[in-house]
Formats: structure tokens, C-alpha cells, sequence
């Protein structure tokens, strides 16, 4: 009858789905960015037809080239069939052309994209830095900073989709009898051991 008495507020997380969220994240990442440029070069070199409906171009035009030389073998030395070759291999360079300009734009675009990407996860980074200053800072005077905390994480679970990333978290003495929480954030490269921390500690 004398009502609820808050002590305190915890955030409590699992490290372990932590840990397996972020790194099938960096999976999927991984595969949509490999999935969409495959799918650009499909749309370009997709040769599954006889050339109906833009499929199969250039292998219609080696199959029509392959026949008009075919049958100047048998008419050797008349103009006609010359002309009919000519004619069929000024047509397959011509797709040739076609395709590898459109693959040049391809590739253009995706080290464009690219780019982007990389200022997209030094924002990222940089965010996180910030927070684990002010996460510090609070701490230091006795504030959990949970909503920082939240965001923090959501930062984390974003730069996840880029890259494979060690998150670790460990206690830093301050003095006094108190201590902190440190964050630290590396690189893991094909799975191995973490090599190379992204946000210096700040």
C-alpha cells in the first residue's frame, strides 16, 4: 500500500546476439552489395535468348556472323557474301561498343557509390566517438546516459552492415575508487583476429 520505489535504471542487452547480429549483418551487407552489381551486369550482358527482348544480342550476331561465313565458304570470291560478313562483323563490334560503355558507367557508378560509402562509415564512426565522449563524460558524474547508450548501439549495428567489425567492452580505472566503461571497435578481417581499431579513445 506504500507504492513502488525505483532504485535505479539498467540497460540490459545480450552480448552474444550482439555479437551474432552484427556479424551477419556484415554478411548481408556483403551479399546486397554483391547481388546488385550482378544485377547491373545482367541487365547488360544478360545473353540467356536469341535476341528477342534485348536478350542474347551479341550471341544472335556471333551465330548470324558464323553463318554468313559459312556461306562464303561455299560462294568463295563472290562480292555479295563479302559484303554480307562485313556487314554481320561491323554489327557484332557495334554491340561490343554498346556493352562496354554501358560497363564503363557500371563501373563508374559503383566506385562512386563506393565513395559514398566511405564517408557514410567515417560519419558513422565519428558519431560514435561523440557519443562515447558524452557517455564518458556523464558517467564520470554519476549519469548512466542510457538514451546516448541506445543511440550509440544503433550506430553500432549500422556500421555492422559495412564491415566486420570486434566490439569490446571493458572497465577504465579513473581514480578514486570509480570506474568507467571503455568501448573499443576493430576491424576483423576474414574472420581472423582483430587488426586495426577504428575510433581512437577519446
Amino acid at each position: 500500500g506504500s507504492g513502488v520505489l525505483c532504485v535505479g535504471v539498467s540497460q540490459l542487452r545480450d552480448p552474444y546476439l550482439d555479437i551474432r547480429y552484427r556479424s551477419e549483418m556484415a554478411s548481408v551487407g556483403s551479399l546486397d552489395t554483391k547481388l546488385s552489381g550482378l544485377n547491373e551486369l545482367t541487365a547488360i550482358l544478360d545473353e540467356v535468348g536469341d535476341g528477342e527482348d534485348q536478350n542474347g544480342l551479341i550471341e544472335a550476331q556471333l551465330s548470324d556472323l558464323l553463318k554468313t561465313l559459312q556461306n562464303l565458304n561455299v560462294n568463295a570470291g563472290q562480292d555479295g557474301y563479302d559484303s554480307q560478313v562485313r556487314s554481320s562483323a561491323d554489327a557484332l563490334v557495334t554491340l561490343f561498343h554498346s556493352a562496354a560503355k554501358q560497363l564503363q558507367e557500371v563501373y563508374d557508378n559503383t566506385v562512386d557509390h563506393l565513395e559514398q560509402d566511405i564517408d557514410t562509415v567515417n560519419g558513422i564512426l565519428q558519431d560514435i566517438r561523440d557519443l562515447n565522449d558524452s557517455i564518458r563524460k556523464s558517467e564520470i558524474h554519476g549519469d548512466s546516459a542510457l538514451e546516448q547508450r541506445d543511440e550509440r548501439n544503433r550506430k553500432i549495428d549500422e556500421l555492422s552492415q559495412y564491415m566486420k567489425i570486434d566490439v569490446t567492452y571493458t572497465m577504465e580505472n579513473i581514480g578514486a575508487g570509480r570506474s568507467v566503461e571503455k568501448l573499443t571497435i576493430k576491424l576483423r578481417a576474414n574472420g581472423k583476429d582483430a587488426i586495426e581499431e577504428l575510433i581512437p579513445q577519446v
